[in-house]
């Protein structure tokens, strides 16, 4: 960067992606490297042309738009030995990247008398093998932490992204291949562990590559990816999952009940080692009924995962069935931290109080204040949007759900009352109706979230009552 700097008299020079390609003698596969840059995706393209004697390839670099890529490098060039080939490009932006190139190593060291001198060649090397029984993943070196995608962040996506990793014999990350995805993530994950370097795996004292299992966590955290050491076991196919020694009915959300809406909620489960719930995930979802599902689910008790002697975290599926016998669940559940009440002629209420609202620090507090007229809200710290549901954006809905909202003096939102929801387009009765309660329950679980600036009066904190209005837009 430092010789970028002084001969094209740039100012500030930043490395932006690096990646390691490897080919095997008369190899003349593409490689390519993808990176994310400004939400546009860059593809660089390196094709050997002569690999043996000249060390010649083609380059292509191309920008990925909105609709078709732009060819913005096309070349061939050769890299002499010892030394760093530098091509310098501009997007169609006209911003300027440099693209550095240097041989790093031999997959064997070996060189060959021929006519003319020694030529460098490829002594083929035995494969890598698979980290599995005795041999267990080489040592980690250097790590670097995925860059969260701006739009992952945006849709409040985050998760595991499951990779495999083949290393070569110096312990860089040469493949990857994706085990389990999040299509919003995948990409990051791969960008940060390709830049990985282990320890070289010796057998026998000789440096082999290696193929194993590498976790990526990304969690919104202040939006930087972590590795997950140790992922929970995942129950799949025929294997059973633990035995329930404590179980919760849920209880039939009355809103559900008056909708007619029945069905199995489908959720993947994960327990710790003493067999509490810890995350719980939809898979299959009926809105009305998921967050019934979920409740109850958090409270069930599993019998303590044991394997092989060793206590280990599990994940599993669960359905729970809801049917309107009677109007119980089978098992059925309620909504987080409260109740929903019924219908009337303007639609669903949804009716949420955090768990401590009624707690001893709570009742010495005086009576929450007012905010209406010329006062002005606090200003929003903490926001979180709601998933708009995928069967209302299809089918066109859109509209506008208003709460009163409670908000303590910390700031957090105590309570949230719905105030209806208005819908933006027409709809027939039965389904406008089902419509508006969608939207009701999925914006007050966001609301619920939200936090503010303590609102301070006289130079204390004050509980505050406010409304607020959440949109569902197409545009």
């Amino acid at each position: 960067m430092k010789q970028i700097q002084k001969t094209f008299n740039y100012t500030d020079v930043k490395l932006l992606t690096e990646a390691d390609f490897t080919w095997k003698r008369n190899d003349r596969d593409k490689a390519f490297h993808i990176f994310q840059l400004d939400g546009r995706e860059y593809l660089i393209l390196i094709t050997p042309v002569d690999i043996l004697r000249k060390l010649t390839f083609r380059l292509e670099v191309l920008e990925q738009g909105d609709k078709a890529k732009t060819s913005l490098l096309d070349t061939e060039f050769s890299i002499p030995e010892r030394n760093i080939t530098v091509f310098g490009f501009e997007d169609t932006k006209g911003n300027a990247y440099f693209l550095s190139f240097r041989v790093t190593g031999w997959t064997a060291a070996g060189y060959a008398g021929t006519e003319g001198g020694a030529t460098p060649y490829v002594i083929p090397a035995e494969g890598p093998v698979r980290a599995v029984g005795e041999i267990k993943p080489p040592r980690l070196l250097k790590q670097v932490d995925p860059i969260y995608p701006p739009v992952a962040r945006q849709a409040r996506v985050e998760g595991v992204v499951i990779l495999e990793a083949e290393t070569d014999i110096f312990g860089r990350v040469q493949n990857t291949k994706v085990l389990r995805s999040i299509p919003l993530l995948d990409q990051a994950a791969i960008d940060a562990v390709r830049q990985w370097v282990y320890e070289p795996l010796m057998i026998e004292n000789k440096p082999r590559g290696c193929v194993f299992t590498v976790t990526v966590r990304l969690q919104l955290d202040g939006g930087g990816g972590k590795p997950a050491p140790g992922e929970p076991l995942k129950i799949t196919g025929d294997v059973k999952g633990p035995k329930v020694i404590k179980r919760v009915d849920p209880v039939y959300p009355e809103e559900a009940r008056k909708a007619r809406v029945e069905g199995t909620v489908i959720l993947e489960a994960t327990i710790d080692v003493k067999g509490q719930v810890q995350n719980v995930r939809i898979l299959r979802s009926i809105p009305l009924l998921d967050q019934a599902a979920i409740d109850a689910l958090r409270q069930w008790v599993y019998e303590a995962p044991i394997i092989n002697g060793k206590p280990i975290p599990l994940t599993f599926t669960v359905m729970i069935r809801f049917a309107l016998d009677g109007g119980k669940a089978k098992p059925a559940g309620g909504v987080v931290g409260g109740v929903i009440g019924g219908a009337n002629e303007a639609g669903l209420v949804f009716t949420w109080e955090r768990d401590d609202a009624k707690s001893p620090a709570a009742e010495d507090e005086p009576k929450p204040m007012k905010i209406e007229g010329d006062l002005e809200p606090p200003k929003l710290v903490k926001s979180v949007d709601p998933i708009y549901p995928e069967s209302l954006r299809k089918s066109g809905v859109q509209g506008v759900v208003t709460f009163e909202i409670e908000v303590d003096p910390a700031g957090k939102v105590r309570r949230a009352n719905s105030a209806g929801a208005d819908l933006l387009n027409s709809a027939p009765p039965d389904t406008a109706q089902q419509a508006a309660q969608v939207l009701i329950l999925t914006a007050g679980h966001a609301v619920q979230q939200w936090e503010y600036e303590p609102y301070v009066v006289n130079g204390k904190p004050r509980a505050i009552v406010f409304t607020v209005t959440v949109r569902f837009n197409l545009k």
